[in-house]
């Protein structure tokens, strides 16, 4: 099945260019205030019900130059999803920000990963994805990682092992298979803290968005409270806060309707980024209810427009929504 829905928002909040994707995206009312037919909601069932060891605290990693990183994880809307955000610096000391989305995606039958590395000397940025499978004690997981400014192999292939000893402490494995066999890159120790890190500084160029998402600037490191109008449904009250992403080119966007019961509230995250493989703005929303909208999208910024058509699979079933966002600065 096959539909196409147009969606057209305005805003008229002085300095407020738009409230982007996560407005436009999740607001129908099946999504903002019900679950749609054959969604299961999460529960104990849910393929990452696992995931929930890994909420409390955070989790550090010290290496042997003593430079730490550490790790946080949290819920995505309707707990269909997981973001995994590392902070820190890497062996040689350098500055390092990476993200890791897991989520179900019940056409495939999988746990699905996205992940965004940063800028690593010699290799640059590379956007890895892949599935992974974690029964609360052992994960395994497989994915390509494009990375362009490897010398050898611009798409790499990846093995990932995770081993809980116990409840806070778990051993992880990244193998690379280099298409004749397959050797360890690297194996390391992560413990759970109660403490919370400081979070690191970002240096200057860093701080604020990439030339990628210049037309986003103006509305990243903010939260916006919008009313929101979708077809068919009745105006809502949205909370969104846009995130840059330091060192991996990429936007966070969590949007939330604080009028819902406290366990609906987490409406849907987005992930804009710049696909290092082949060079392309992409997007990867999901939404309370399981959805999983994934896509290239455009940035008009010379006219005051974006536009996004969004390919969504709900389930078996396909839909496809096209997104127009009118930007107003009176």
């Amino acid at each position: 099945m096959t539909c196409l829905r147009s969606i057209i928002i305005h805003t008229r909040v002085r300095a407020l260019t738009v409230t982007l994707l996560a407005i436009a995206i999740c607001f129908n009312k099946q999504t903002a205030v019900a679950s749609e037919e054959g969604v299961k909601p999460a529960d104990a069932t849910n393929p990452l019900a696992p995931f929930a060891k890994f909420m409390t605290g955070e989790w550090r990693l010290e290496m042997q130059s003593e430079n730490l990183m550490f790790t946080h994880w949290q819920w995505g809307p309707g707990r269909h999803s997981v973001l995994s955000q590392t902070y820190g610096s890497d062996g040689g000391g350098n500055p390092w920000r990476s993200l890791e989305v897991f989520y179900d995606c019940p056409k495939r039958k999988q746990i699905r990963t996205l992940g965004l590395s940063p800028d690593i000397p010699g290799l640059g940025r590379s956007v890895s994805e892949g599935h992974i499978t974690f029964d609360g004690k052992t994960a395994h997981g497989d994915s390509e990682m494009h990375q362009p400014g490897h010398p050898g192999r611009g798409v790499r292939t990846f093995k990932t092992r995770w081993v809980f000893d116990d409840d806070d402490t778990f051993r992880s494995r990244l193998q690379e298979h280099d298409g004749k066999s397959l050797f360890t890159l690297g194996e390391w120790e992560s413990r759970r803290s109660l403490t919370l890190s400081p979070m690191p500084a970002v240096d200057g160029p860093n701080a604020k968005p990439s030339a990628h998402f210049d037309a986003l600037a103006s509305i990243a490191g903010r939260t916006w409270i919008s009313d929101a109008h979708g077809v068919g449904a009745d105006s809502l009250r949205l909370r969104t806060t846009v995130e840059w992403i330091p060192y991996v080119n990429a936007i966070y966007i969590r949007t939330e309707a604080p009028a819902l019961p406290e366990s609906a509230q987490h409406i849907m995250d987005a992930y804009l980024y710049h696909h290092v493989g082949d060079g392309r703005l992409k997007c990867l929303a999901l939404t309370r209810d399981g959805g999983i909208y994934e896509s290239d999208f455009t940035i008009e910024s010379a006219d005051g427009l974006v536009t996004v058509t969004v390919p969504r699979m709900l389930g078996n079933q396909k839909e496809m929504l096209n997104v127009r966002f009118e930007l107003d600065r009176s």
